[in-house]
C-alpha cells in the first residue's frame, strides 16, 4: 500500500510539473511573439526616424542654398558691372592695337630707309624699352616730369623740347631721355616717334588685354566657387584664405567704391572643411559689415593661428548692434533690415554652419563704433 501511494505521489507530481513545463513554454511562446512584433514596431519607428531626420539635413540644406542665392542674386548688378569693365577695356585696347598694327605696317618699312645705322641702333634701344616700365603715374606727377624733361631738353638744344618730353612720359622712356638725341634732332622725328608711339599703343593694349582677361576670369571663378553646392557633403582640405578672396572678389565693385579693405592673412595650414559651406558664412559676415558701415568705412578680414585652431576675424567701422538686440541675433527669422533686403536667416545658418564644423561664432559690437565677428574653426 505504502509503496502504491508513493507512486501515486510520483505521477501526480509528474502531471503537475508537466504542466508547468507546458505553461512555461507557451509562454515563452508568446513573449517570443511580443518581442518579433515589438522589434518589428521598432524598425518601423527606426525607419520613420532615420527618414525625418534625411528629410531634416535635405531641408536645412535646401535653406542654405536657398540663402546663399538670395545673397547672390543681390550681387548681380555689382558682378555685372565688374565683368563689363574687363570687357569694356578688352574692346578698347584691341581697337587701339588694330589702328597701330595699320600706321606700323605702312610706316614701319620706311623708317629704316631715313636712319642711319647708328639711329638704327638708338631707334631699337627705343623700342627697346617700351613697355619696361610698369610704374603708374598720377596726372601731377607726369607734369613734373615733363617740366623736367623740357627743360633738360631744351638746355641740350634739342627744338620742341615740350612736345618731345611729352611723348618720352607717353613712352615711359623718360630716364636719361638724351640718350634718344639722335632720335630727336632728326628731320623726320616726328613720323619716328609715331611710330614708337604706335608700338607703345600695342605694347600697352596687349597689357591691358592680359589684365582685364585674368580680372574676369578672377570673377568667374569667384562666382562659380560660390554658388557651387557640394551635395555629397564630404570634407576636404582647404585653404580658409582662398574661400574669403572669392568672396572678396564678388564684392569688389561695392569694396572699391568707399570702403578701404585691410587684409590682415596669417600663416595658417589647411583645414578639414566643407568650403561651400564656409563661403556661405563669409558671404553673410561680410555683407552684414558692408550694409552695416552703409558701404562707407573700413573693413578688416584677418585670419590667425591659435594652438589648435584657425581664427577668421571680420571688423567693420559701422553702426555697430544696439545692446538690447544683441542676445536675439543668431535667432531665426530675427532682422532689423528693411522688408525684402533680409530673411532673418543668415546669421542662423552661419551658426548652424559653424558648429557643424565644430567651430564657435562670437559677435561683440558697440553702437556706432562698428563690429567684430569671430569664427573658430578646428585644424581637423
Amino acid at each position: 500500500i505504502e509503496i502504491l501511494k508513493l507512486l501515486s505521489n510520483q505521477a501526480a507530481i509528474s502531471i503537475v510539473n508537466a504542466r508547468l513545463y507546458q505553461q512555461v513554454v507557451d509562454h515563452a511562446a508568446i513573449l517570443e511573439k511580443r518581442v518579433a512584433e515589438r522589434t518589428v514596431e521598432l524598425n518601423r519607428s527606426n525607419e520613420v526616424l532615420q527618414q525625418t531626420l534625411d528629410d531634416l539635413h535635405a531641408a536645412q540644406a535646401q535653406l542654405v542654398q536657398k540663402e546663399k542665392m538670395a545673397a547672390l542674386g543681390q550681387l548681380v548688378a555689382g558682378v555685372a558691372h565688374e565683368i563689363n569693365t574687363p570687357l569694356g577695356a578688352i574692346n578698347t585696347s584691341a581697337g587701339n592695337i588694330t589702328r597701330a598694327i595699320g600706321e606700323i605696317l605702312t610706316g614701319l618699312s620706311l623708317i629704316y630707309r631715313y636712319l642711319t645705322p647708328f639711329q638704327e641702333a638708338v631707334f631699337n634701344e627705343l623700342i627697346g624699352e617700351i613697355g619696361k616700365s610698369k610704374e603708374l603715374l598720377t596726372s601731377r606727377e607726369e607734369r613734373q616730369i615733363v617740366r623736367r624733361l623740357a627743360k633738360e631738353l631744351g638746355d641740350a638744344g634739342i627744338e620742341q623740347g615740350r612736345d618731345m618730353a611729352s611723348l618720352l612720359v607717353q613712352l615711359r622712356v623718360y630716364e636719361n631721355p638724351l640718350r634718344f638725341k639722335e632720335l630727336m634732332s632728326h628731320e623726320k622725328k616726328s613720323f619716328i616717334f609715331n611710330m614708337a608711339y604706335h608700338i607703345a599703343t600695342i605694347v600697352s593694349g596687349s597689357r591691358n588685354i592680359h589684365t582685364s582677361v585674368e580680372r574676369a576670369s578672377k570673377i568667374v571663378f569667384a562666382l562659380k566657387s560660390f554658388a557651387h553646392f557640394d551635395h555629397h557633403g564630404v570634407k576636404i582640405e582647404a585653404d580658409i584664405k582662398d574661400g574669403l578672396e572669392s568672396v572678396l572678389t564678388i564684392y569688389h565693385n561695392q569694396i572699391k567704391q568707399g570702403i578701404k579693405l585691410i587684409r590682415d592673412y596669417g600663416d595658417i595650414p589647411k583645414i578639414s572643411c566643407y568650403p561651400d559651406e564656409l563661403n556661405q558664412v563669409w558671404i553673410n559676415l561680410i555683407h552684414n559689415a558692408l550694409q552695416a558701415m552703409e558701404y562707407k568705412g573700413t573693413l578688416t578680414v584677418g585670419i590667425g593661428r591659435q594652438p589648435c585652431s584657425v581664427v577668421v576675424t571680420i571688423r567693420d567701422t559701422g553702426c555697430g548692434i544696439p545692446a538690447d538686440i544683441q542676445h536675439r541675433i543668431f535667432e531665426p527669422f530675427f532682422t532689423t533690415k528693411p522688408a525684402g533686403e533680409g530673411s532673418g536667416l543668415g546669421l542662423d545658418i552661419v551658426r548652424k554652419i559653424v558648429e557643424k564644423h565644430g567651430g564657435t561664432i562670437d559677435i561683440h559690437s558697440k553702437e556706432n563704433e562698428g563690429t567684430v565677428c569671430s569664427v573658430s574653426l578646428q585644424f581637423l
